[in-house]
Order: structure tokens, then C-alpha cells, then sequence
């Protein structure tokens, strides 16, 4: 799979704020008002290739093709209650579908209706990349003909629907690449940052990492190279992982390719929180001086990344670097 990096010709001086991460979101906020919000104004709004990239990853990691016993049909993402507004994003964007609660802390875009579940086949037939969601999308297209054709008479009045059938490859030689969204919309659903302080060691060690069930091994392609595949035996699941120490002398250093992609291309969901709380440490560790205070300050800190930003139950998600924000609420000056 051939990448391209053009654009990421990124240094150890990547410190501007990533694009879209600082941004708080209204989860109460009306649908017409979603992308401006989302994006902080009108002129950011991504395009619709963009959100069709970025959903084809988020579906390949969040998404779920089910056919029940009784042979009924439905297409499902489900998020925590801090993330409802990205269900109710998709479901502006997409005009199908319907977002319900499902218990205290989970909602569900679900998509049961004819119509509406042949046109979720046609937004991603040809474009997964993962074999587990190929091989799903395959079983669910062969159950949807036996459903809604199979059974129903021929006819000029029968309105019939035609067979659909399963699309080779679309993206050409334009795989998830770091040109695209696929990657972020793959790490809002499966993504990880994480920085630990290795006490034997006295050194931190920063980390983006994703993990799925399918071997993640392309991802080191599109990375040009960088980052590692690890498989973990006891939850049979392979993880790529980007990192670096703190005490590394190299530069660039890995995770500024990452810092690059993600400014570029921002996360839609909570993980945009976590991710903003990742930027600002891993830059206090590597480009201030690291005195015994701030070092204390920074591992307790770490400790907040995959939180997710958000606030209490019933409380909007408070961004982080927010000027309204209390102190404890966003990061410091360490």
C-alpha cells in the first residue's frame, strides 16, 4: 500500500494547538447548529469527503451490522452519554436513522428501515479496510437480499428491490493514509493516548495507540514506518503503537507525526479532550524544563488523560484550556 507524507514534514517545534481539540461542544445544542459548533466556525465545517472518510473509520471501529434470530435487520453505533452529539451528527449528516437511549450512560444511532440500511450498504460497500468488518459487511449484504428481495414477487407493481452486492475496493491507491480522515475516525472509536511515568526507568513514556482484533500491521505503512504492532495473547487483540521517551534525543520524534495528523485532522469525540490534555504534556515534558515540582505535577496530570474531559453527569464536557474553566478543571502552568 503506497502512502504519501507530503504534507507532514513535521519537526520537533510541532506546538501549535491542535485544530479542533480545545473546542467545547453542547451536547444540547440543536441540530442545524451541530457542524459550526463542532468545529468552532462555519468556514471550518469539513467537507463531505472528509465526513465520509472519518465515518467509514469510526464505523470500522464503533459500528455493528446485526441480524437477530429472527432474521431482523438493523445497523447500530453506540457511544457513552458524552458523545450523543456525535450520533446526532452522523444522523444529521446521513438524514436516516434515529438516535435512542439505551440504559443511564448509553445511546444508540440505530438504522432498522429498509431504505435507510440500504443506503448505510452503499456509503461503506467498497470502503472498509479491516477483514473482520469485510467479511461482516459481506454476511449482512447476503441477509439483507434474502430479506428484502428474496421473499418478495416479481412484478412491475412489486416494487422490488434490486440485489446489492458486495463492491470491490474503492479507495484505489487512496487508502487510509495521513491525507485522510479514516484514521481519525478510527482512533475516536478505538484510539488511546496514554503517558505513564516508568519509575525504574525515571523517564515518561508517551503513547498513541490503537487496538482491534484484526492485525493492525498497515498502519506502521501508512505511518511512514514509525510505531510498532504488539499482540496481546490474553485479550486476543493486536495493538500499533506509536511512542517515545522522555529522554530521547531523536528529532523528530515519532509522536510528531501524530501531533501533525491530528491537528489537521481533529477528533469529534471526548477523545479530543483526552488528546489536548496528551499535547500538553508531552510539550511540557519535551520543550520546558522539567524541575521536581512540574514532574509532580505532570504525573498526576497523566493520570487525568483518558477521562475524556468530560464533567459530571448532566454537566456540558468542560474543554480543556478553557478561559471559564476552573483551575482544577484544565491543565495547569507547571
Amino acid at each position: 500500500m503506497k502512502t504519501t507524507n507530503k504534507i507532514f514534514n513535521c519537526t520537533h517545534k510541532c506546538m501549535q494547538p491542535p485544530l479542533g481539540a480545545l473546542i467545547e461542544f453542547a451536547p444540547s445544542a440543536t441540530l442545524p447548529e451541530t457542524q459550526s459548533i463542532l468545529y468552532g466556525n462555519p468556514q471550518a465545517v469539513p467537507s463531505e469527503k472528509w465526513f465520509h472518510e472519518w465515518l467509514i473509520g469510526f464505523i470500522e471501529g464503533d459500528g455493528s451490522f446485526t441480524v437477530s434470530k429472527r432474521g431482523d435487520l438493523q445497523f447500530v453505533i453506540t457511544q457513552g452519554y458524552q458523545n450523543i452529539h456525535v450520533l446526532y451528527y452522523i444522523k444529521m449528516k446521513l438524514n436516516l436513522g434515529r438516535v435512542v437511549k439505551q440504559g443511564v450512560r448509553t445511546f444508540r444511532f440505530v438504522v432498522q428501515d429498509e431504505e435507510g440500511l440500504k443506503k448505510i450498504i452503499n456509503f461503506v460497500n467498497g470502503w472498509f479496510v479491516l477483514p473482520k468488518t469485510k467479511r461482516k459487511l459481506e454476511k449482512f449484504i447476503h441477509a439483507f437480499n434474502d430479506h428484502y428481495c428474496s421473499s418478495r414477487p416479481t412484478g412491475a407493481d412489486s416494487n422490488k428491490t434490486d440485489l446489492l452486492t458486495v463492491s470491490p475496493s474503492r479507495w484505489g491507491r487512496a487508502e487510509p493514509s495521513l491525507e485522510n480522515a479514516w484514521i481519525a475516525g478510527f482512533t475516536d472509536a478505538e484510539g488511546c493516548f496514554s503517558i505513564s511515568y516508568v519509575t525504574t526507568k525515571k523517564k515518561f513514556n508517551i503513547r498513541y495507540l490503537v487496538s482491534q482484533q484484526d492485525d493492525l500491521t498497515f498502519l506502521k505503512q501508512v505511518f511512514a514506518g514509525i510505531g510498532a504492532v504488539e499482540y496481546n495473547k490474553r485479550y486476543n487483540c493486536y495493538s500499533f503503537v506509536i511512542g517515545d521517551w522522555s529522554s530521547s534525543k531523536k528529532r523528530p520524534l515519532n509522536i510528531d507525526i501524530v501531533i501533525e495528523y491530528f491537528r489537521i485532522n481533529p477528533l469529534l469525540t471526548t477523545k479530543r479532550n483526552s488528546y489536548a490534555l496528551w499535547f500538553y504534556l508531552q510539550n511540557q515534558i519535551f520543550h520546558t524544563k522539567m524541575t521536581p515540582e512540574k514532574q509532580a505535577s505532570v504525573r498526576v496530570l497523566c493520570k487525568l488523560i483518558n477521562e475524556n474531559g468530560s464533567g459530571k453527569e448532566g454537566q456540558r464536557p468542560q474543554a480543556l484550556g478553557d478561559p471559564s474553566a476552573t483551575e482544577s478543571e484544565g491543565p495547569k502552568n507547571l
